[in-house]
């Protein structure tokens, strides 16, 4: 089963690809292959698990035992070394023993997390046009110090994506549960900024399933 969304970006956004320019730019967004803005689906994942979490949180309701099953209990690992139960940490484990459910087991959760990307019509576009840079903008910050002025050498730009719309998908090889699936479209609003620099205005958004 696969259950589409959509990411409305409102002003400019910063995905971080931990690269620089040179002495032109401090800091590159992420970019594709045909050199188009996305973000990782381990990036969207996160901050949909986070949101689901912040649901049951607000809710003041338990987290149920089904979001271990659809987002497992820790990232990027998954359940093929689970960690022995405390009394039994001198037992050689066999390849045929079955995972155990206690706390410390580790899972891998049983949903896929797509790219967010341009719409496959505005990427061709894009791409047939050699556009791809009109995507992007850099900005300028530096630090004030206590006299009001610039601190010295503290000028940074930044890279950023303009406004745009991307899309994602999460996929599942069963369907998910009516009742939780309504949970993650809910949480999903709850998203109101993504990317890097959110605190200095950047990435404001806004997220819903199509």
């Amino acid at each position: 089963m696969k259950y589409e969304y959509e990411i409305q970006f409102f002003n400019e956004w910063h995905c971080g690809s931990g690269l620089a320019a040179g002495a032109d730019l401090d800091a590159l967004v992420i970019k594709d292959g045909q050199h188009l803005p996305f973000i990782p689906g381990k990036t969207i994942k996160g901050l949909v698990r986070e949101a689901v979490e912040d649901y049951y949180t607000f809710n003041k309701t338990e987290i149920p035992d089904l979001f271990i099953k659809y987002f497992g209990n820790s990232k990027d690992k998954d359940n093929r070394n689970p960690q022995p139960k405390k009394d039994d940490k001198d037992k050689v484990p066999d390849e045929k023993d079955e995972i155990d459910d206690n706390i410390d087991a580790i899972r891998f959760g049983t949903l896929f997390f797509s790219n967010a990307e341009l719409p496959k019509d505005e990427r061709k576009e894009l791409t047939k046009q050699h556009a791809q840079d009109f995507m992007y903008a850099s900005i300028a910050s530096t630090r004030i110090d206590d006299n009001a002025t610039a601190s010295k050498t503290s000028l940074r730009k930044t890279e950023v994506t303009i406004p745009c719309k991307l899309t994602f998908f999460i996929q599942s090889e069963e369907e998910i549960s009516k009742d939780f699936l309504e949970i993650i479209n809910k949480s999903v609003g709850l998203i109101k900024r993504i990317g890097q620099n959110r605190n200095r205005g950047l990435g404001r958004c806004q997220i819903k399933n199509v």
